[in-house]
C-alpha cells in the first residue's frame, strides 16, 4: 500500500480507524455501523477507515466496498497473515489510530483528549 504523505493527513485526519478481517461476512456490517454511530456521537468529522483483508474468500471486503464506498481504504494482504501482520501492514504514522477487528462492535462512544 502507498501511504499518503503523511503530514498532510496529520492535517487533515483526526483518527485513522484500522479494521482488520477475514472472512466476516456475519460480522462486518455490525461493526461499521458501529463505527458510524460512535463517530457521529463523538462530533469527529475527520476520521479515516482502513479495512485490513487477509484473504477472505466470503466477499467481506466487497461488502466493506459496498457500505462505505470511496470512504474507505481496503488493503488486500497476501502470504501468510494473522492479525499482528494485519495490523503492522498499514503501521501508520500519525498519532492518533485505532485498531479493531471486523467482530469488535463499540457500543459506546469514548471522548479523545
Amino acid at each position: 500500500m502507498s501511504c499518503p504523505n503523511p503530514r498532510l493527513v496529520q492535517e487533515t485526519t483526526l483518527l485513522s480507524i484500522i479494521i482488520i478481517s477475514r472472512n466476516q461476512i456475519e460480522t462486518i456490517d455490525r461493526c461499521l455501523t458501529s463505527v458510524q454511530v460512535a463517530t457521529k456521537a463523538a462530533g469527529l468529522d475527520r476520521y479515516e477507515v482502513v479495512f485490513v483483508d487477509s484473504k477472505s474468500t466470503d466477499g467481506t471486503p466487497e461488502r466493506v466496498r459496498e457500505r462505505l464506498g470511496k470512504d474507505v481504504t481496503i488493503v488486500h494482504l497476501s502470504g501468510h497473515t494473522n492479525a499482528a501482520i494485519a495490523r503492522n501492514a498499514v503501521a501508520l504514522p500519525w498519532p492518533r489510530v485505532t485498531h479493531s477487528s471486523s467482530s469488535t462492535v463499540t457500543w459506546k462512544s469514548v471522548p479523545i483528549s
